[in-house]
């Protein structure tokens, strides 16, 4: 078909093409449909168009022409000719000129099997509207690799409640299954790019993904050996895409150099999500003087790549680029086969950002010489690093703010969390509260601080012997520029046993009595997740458990020197003998503190009932015996004679003559009296009451106050005594 300066309409038809030569004078244009400054209109039209012979492009559009579908089903299929493509203008003798358009509006559209590519508009726009469009295979038998699905290098594609499939388009790295410079696509469209030789997506211009849009570009670059094909790739020189709220973008499981190339401006809008996982290298990958955003509130993921799972680029020649992720950003680089985040340029987290670096297998985060990272959020956990920092390496110039959780992280040479190459600069705070070790190969105790974990000199804090311990503690600050190697960690531990002693007439069942106590460390910050660090599991530093007589519980690997206070709940039928109810000591460093709570059992009749010890300044005294009448001259008295000790009178006195008191007499009787002890209570039940670690003296001084009462009573009976005597 050939037509100039016409505008052809088929309606209502079927059109079926072989094309076998051109059949124009001359074969100009080499291509089987020369359409030349004319508009080519297809409504409601079942056409084919399958060359059976090498007669070039299917159909050319040539300077001003335009192409229309409208409620049609068009096939254009294997266009075989060297460089051919199913649908081809370009710019000849129209340089300058306003762009032509396709224009695809609820039909279908299928090319498939074309040479270079299924369409290779330039500079044409073209808009699917309610509309299907189908790109597979194209490429296979360009020998120079330049195998595209689309290519509308400067022209825009508009996508209005509409799907564009590219498939298995085979060019080598250096083509794209789709290209376009501008590109809008709505929320009711999706575009739908998968397993081609080449990058994926390229957008050399202003591009726009809308909320509520699906863009997938998925296993790409099967030709890439490596060099630069990407799942996404926004180009350099001008490429400005935003990935706006609510999208949803997969680009997974590519080949090439990395999933998302940005090559110029990448934003990732609020509420937007975009999924860059399972990658056979890197996962975004934001090149030479490259800015990419990653806004407030917007989701990303950059897990189980093969190389880094986010990798930002130096600056080139203009000086410039930047990776930003937002206050509210929720983004994930986990799993990574090298490190979670490389950068060599001005990387920037902001406080109150949700960023998680875990599991890498070659270090959380590599800031290189020249770089400059700002973290002022995040979780950095669990990574490992064939050699140094397997947390953060830094050779260049690192900033943490103390919202940053460092830690549990290994290395094989030095510095698990922490390594600062010798010349860079690093500012870091303190270790947070709340933060355990997560056992093998360390322990699970509570971390306090950053200890030296250099390569000859690891942190160990449980050594068999004091000689194999190294627990050097280091202080963090701002703009440190030694080398360190640092591990988030702890100093020496403690134990702290709590065990239960009953005493008192008790019945078998007694023994099963369950007692309460709450345990509160003095930093409330501590909390563990299971009871397999301490031996109970901590909240805001409390921890509660049970005990029956004859129990006890030891908890482990508290920190040393940290304060606690133990409190036994209420039990009815139950007395608690210990003076202090609330116990309160130190952990030991490398020992176990004791702390024994008895409680004693309540007789139904005779309930227990402390007793308050007289006031020794008012004694009780005694009515004064009658004596003999006093004579009316008194004679000088006679040196009185001293009783014998024979004498049965003297022996049921109310007190014993001088020099016969016991002296454990008095001790038993006060101390009787102040317990109140039932006759039936064995008395040596009542010596029970010992706290190793933190009991007191106070009942020593309560037995000799009462102890001294009782002496002075006596000796005011003996005094009355001898004065009777006398007369």
């Amino acid at each position: 078909m050939y037509a100039s300066h016409s505008d052809i309409t088929f309606k209502d038809l079927t059109l079926n093409i072989y094309a076998h030569t051109h059949t124009h004078e001359g074969g100009a244009g080499g291509t089987a449909n020369l359409i030349s400054n004319s508009n080519l209109r297809l409504n409601n039209v079942n056409f084919t168009l399958i060359p059976d012979g090498n007669c070039g492009s299917g159909i050319y559009l040539y300077q001003k022409s335009n192409l229309y579908l409208d409620g049609s089903y068009a096939v254009i299929r294997n266009v075989s000719n060297h460089r051919a493509s199913g649908i081809y203008a370009d710019d000849s003798e129209f340089k300058g000129q306003p762009n032509r358009e396709i224009k695809i509006n609820n039909s279908y559209l299928e090319i498939t099997g074309c040479a270079h590519a299924a369409m290779t508009i330039d500079p044409i726009d073209i808009t699917l509207s309610s509309s299907n469009v189908v790109v597979m295979d194209n490429g296979k038998s360009d020998s120079d690799g330049y195998g595209f699905g689309i290519g509308c290098y400067d022209g825009k594609l508009t996508m209005e409640s509409s799907t564009l499939t590219a498939t298995g388009n085979t060019g080598a790295w250096y083509g794209y299954a789709v290209f376009v410079d501008g590109l809008d696509v709505d929320s009711g469209s999706t575009l739908d790019i998968r397993d081609n030789g080449g990058s994926g997506l390229g957008v050399g211009g202003i591009g726009v993904i809308q909320g509520g849009s699906q863009v997938i570009c998925d296993g790409n670059g099967t030709n890439d050996p490596g060099y630069g094909s990407g799942g996404l790739y926004v180009y350099a020189g001008g490429g400005d895409l935003t990935i706006e709220s609510g999208a949803n973008v997969s680009v997974c499981q590519n080949k090439g150099l990395a999933a998302i190339v940005n090559s110029c401006k990448l934003h990732i809008q609020n509420d937007a999500n975009v999924s860059v996982d399972n990658n056979a290298k890197l996962g975004i990958y934001n090149s030479y003087d490259s800015d990419l955003t990653i806004e407030s509130g917007a989701n990303v993921t950059a897990n189980h790549n093969g190389a880094h799972g986010i990798y930002n680029q130096e600056t080139g020649k203009l000086k410039q680029g930047a990776f930003l992720i937002e206050s509210g950003a929720n983004v994930t680089a986990n799993y990574n086969t090298v490190s979670g985040i490389f950068n060599c340029n001005l990387f920037t987290v902001e406080k109150g950002a949700n960023l998680q670096v875990e599991y890498n297998s070659n270090c959380g985060i590599q800031n290189d010489e020249h770089a400059t990272l700002n973290l002022l959020a995040g979780s950095v956990r669990y990574n490992h690093a064939g050699n140094q920092g397997g947390g953060l390496c830094n050779k260049g110039t690192a900033i943490l703010s103390d919202d940053v959780e460092l830690y549990n992280n290994h290395a094989r040479l030095s510095g698990d969390d922490i390594y600062n190459a010798d010349g860079a600069t690093i500012t870091f705070g303190p270790t947070g509260k709340g933060w355990a070790l997560d056992g093998e190969p360390d322990c699970y105790d509570f971390i306090t601080g950053w200890y030296d974990d250099s390569e000859t000199t690891r942190w160990n804090a449980h050594g068999d012997d004091e000689s194999a311990r190294h627990t050097v503690l280091f202080q963090p600050g701002t703009e440190l520029t030694d080398p360190l190697s640092l591990k988030a960690a702890h100093g020496s531990t403690g134990s702290l046993t709590v065990c239960k002693e009953t005493v008192g007439e008790l019945l078998p069942s007694d023994y099963d009595t369950v007692f309460t106590f709450e345990l509160t460390l003095d930093d409330d910050a501590i909390t563990t997740i299971d009871d397999k660090w301490c031996g109970v599991p901590f909240k805001n530093g409390k921890t509660s458990f049970t005990l029956k007589s004859g129990e006890s519980i030891t908890l482990s690997n508290l920190p040393a020197g940290i304060g606690y206070t133990i409190t036994e709940t209420a039990q009815d039928g139950w007395t608690l003998l210990n003076l202090n109810p609330a116990e309160t000591g130190v952990v030991p460093q490398n020992d176990t503190a004791k702390v024994v709570f008895t409680n004693l059992k309540n007789s139904p009749d005779d309930p227990y009932v402390p007793v308050v010890p007289v006031d020794p300044e008012t004694p009780e005294i005694p009515e004064e015996p009658e004596g003999p009448e006093t004579p009316e001259s008194p004679e000088e008295p006679e040196e009185p004679e001293i009783p014998e000790e024979t004498e049965e009178t003297e022996e049921t006195e109310e007190t014993e003559a001088p020099g016969e008191l016991p002296a454990e007499e008095p001790a038993q009787t006060d101390t009787s009296a102040s317990l109140a002890q039932p006759e039936e209570t064995p008395t040596q039940n009542t010596t029970t009451v010992t706290l190793i670690q933190t009991g007191t003296t106070d009942w020593l001084a309560a037995v000799l106050l009462i102890f001294g009462i009782g002496l002075l009573v006596c000796g005011w009976f003996f005094d009355r005594k001898q004065r009777a005597a006398k007369h």
